[in-house]
Parts: C-alpha cells; structure tokens; sequence
C-alpha cells in the first residue's frame, strides 16, 4: 500500500512537473509570436529596421532560453522534493519481533553523538536480527545498538 502512495505521488509530480514545462512553452510561444509579427511589419517599411528587428528577437531567444531552462529545473525540483516529502516508514520483521528501521537509524545516530561531536557526513547501518544487534559506521566510525 505504501508503494502504491509512493508510485502516486512521484506520478502526480511528474505530471505536474510536464504541466509545468507545458505552461511555461505555452506562455513563450506568444512573445515569439509577437516578435515575429513585428518583425515582419516592420520589414515592410525598412530595410534597416527589419536588420535591426532580427537582432533583438534573437537576442530575446538566446536570454529567455536560460530562464525556460531554469524554469524547468525548479519544477524538476519540486517534484524531487514532493515525492522526498512522502513520510515513508519501513519495519524489519524478524522471528515474531517488528524493528521500526527509522528509529535504529536516529539511535545509532544518538549512540554516535554521545562520543562524537563531529556533524554526521555519512550514516551506514546493518542490521542483524539473529544477533538482536544494528551495527553502524557513521563518518568511518563503527559502533552498535541493541534491537
């Protein structure tokens, strides 16, 4: 059930990050447009005008090219950040006992922290229900907690 919420919520994100991209194509398409159209009419009147028209439309191109492309990676983003959002919650069953994975993660954490004041950079645990035992390697330092 979990997963199924999960796969619907990185769904819903990538469908609003395409609806994002959609709207943002959208909303340039008209100042292209209009940049075009007055191009043109400005053609008809003078040779110099329409030379000096073709140069600001594609000097606009070239700046709104980067804004589009941010724009993109925000709404990439924010899809990242919704589906990493998702409160996820995993458990360890292991002969009749159940381990909440995410509370042995914050006590290795809080087990490192009584003898370490150095910030966490990296956090691997191991978990080893036959010994009743999590084993832990936080920032190159090896330590254990008890189921």
């Amino acid at each position: 059930m979990r997963n199924e919420k999960l796969n619907e919520a990185i769904n819903t994100a990538k469908e609003t990050t395409k609806k994002a991209v959609d709207e943002i194509s959208k909303a340039a398409e008209p100042v292209i447009e209009s940049a075009k159209a007055t191009a043109k009419e400005v053609g008809k009147k003078a040779e110099p005008a329409v030379k000096k028209a073709k140069s600001a439309v594609k000097s606009a191109a070239k700046k709104a090219e980067p804004a589009i492309k941010n724009a993109v990676d925000a709404a990439k983003d924010v899809s990242k950040k919704a589906a990493a959002a998702i409160n996820s919650e995993v458990y360890l069953q292991f002969r009749g006992g159940e381990y909440d994975v995410t509370d042995l993660i914050e006590r290795c954490k809080a087990d490192y922290k009584k003898t370490n004041k150095s910030a966490i950079r990296s956090c691997k645990v191991y978990v080893k229900p036959e010994d009743g035992m999590a084993y832990y390697v936080i920032n190159d330092i090896a330590g254990k907690v008890s189921l």
